[in-house]
């Protein structure tokens, strides 16, 4: 008798050890198909085997994503895990606003790509509002964001340089991006022959407009909501992975594009999502994202594509 109680008491610690951690295994799973859900995979695939999805697709997408949401166990950091699936739910709607927009002003099909892009980032804000939106009520301040300069000289958890200064690492990797984008840019597009010096100066306010504004609007929905919340419900890693997924398969048909693009996109978003873990915020995520922004909105101004 005096033996059993403590094997008894053992057995129900660890069954409740068992089901709390069985709770968070079910709701990272559950995230995950979330953000696969959000993401533009289904379209690219569909894209592959010559299919476009209806646009209503996406409504439908954003209503399994709530519905897995309602799901996250109590013991699975409830309020995080939610909130990370509500704003891929707000994010999905916010595209499918963007699409209804696009396809009923006709102007979107018949103005040049550049000015299209232009007019296209200020549309996108509608995503990041109804993102922004997910945060009422929440314990989140806006340092927990990541919005806020934070420390650009913090360490970074980059491997092969880890321990070395942001504010060392960060210029090389603007400089290095940048040259890695501008070959990938020109061998996609042909670039050299429609090189023109001139675009280079008349067209940098527009490209400075593009990319600040594109930039904000992007790091503060594909990172700084997403890592703020999925580093709180499942841990620093998962949010950095899932949020650069994300932020790549966005770009398959972006610039850069392609399968290529997306690789290029999604190492590019793993880069900046540490720089913000690292630092505490944006700073040297939104120079370098603007850097990258400026040259897109250059080459496609040059060359129409």
């Amino acid at each position: 008798m005096a033996s059993a109680a403590p094997a008894k008491a053992g057995g129900l610690g660890g069954g409740i050890a068992t089901g709390a951690g069985t709770d968070r295994r079910w709701a990272l799973l559950a995230a995950w198909v979330a953000v696969l859900l959000a993401s533009d995979v289904a379209a690219i695939v569909s894209e592959l085997h010559g299919h476009e999805l209806p646009t209503w697709n996406a409504l439908a997408r954003a209503a399994v994503i709530v519905g897995l949401a309602v799901t996250i166990p109590r013991a699975a950091r409830p309020s995080h895990a939610r909130g990370f699936m509500l704003a891929l739910a707000a994010m999905t709607v916010g595209g499918w606003i963007v699409a209804v927009i696009q396809g009923q002003v006709h102007w979107f099909a018949v103005a040049p790509r550049a000015q299209g892009m232009l007019a296209r980032v200020f549309v996108n804000l509608i995503p990041a509002a109804l993102m922004a939106s997910t945060l009422v009520g929440s314990d989140l301040s806006r340092r927990d964001l990541f919005l806020a300069r934070g420390d650009p000289r913090a360490p970074t958890s980059l491997p092969l340089v880890r321990g070395a200064p942001w504010s060392v690492i960060g210029p090389v990797l603007l400089a290095v991006t940048s040259v890695v984008l501008v070959v990938q840019l020109a061998i996609v597009s042909h670039a050299a022959q429609y090189f023109r010096p001139a675009v280079l100066v008349w067209g940098l306010p527009a490209a400075l407009l593009f990319a600040v504004v594109n930039a904000s609007w992007e790091e503060f929905c594909f990172r700084c909501v997403l890592l703020a919340r999925g580093a709180r419900a499942f841990g620093p890693g998962q949010a950095v992975a899932a949020s650069s997924l994300l932020f790549g398969l966005a770009h398959y048909g972006g610039h850069p594009s392609g399968l290529s693009g997306v690789a290029m996109a999604t190492f590019f978003a793993w880069i900046v999502a540490r720089s913000m873990l690292d630092t505490r915020g944006w700073t040297w995520a939104w120079l370098l994202h603007v850097a990258q922004d400026v040259i897109i909105f250059l080459m496609v101004l040059m060359t129409g594509v």
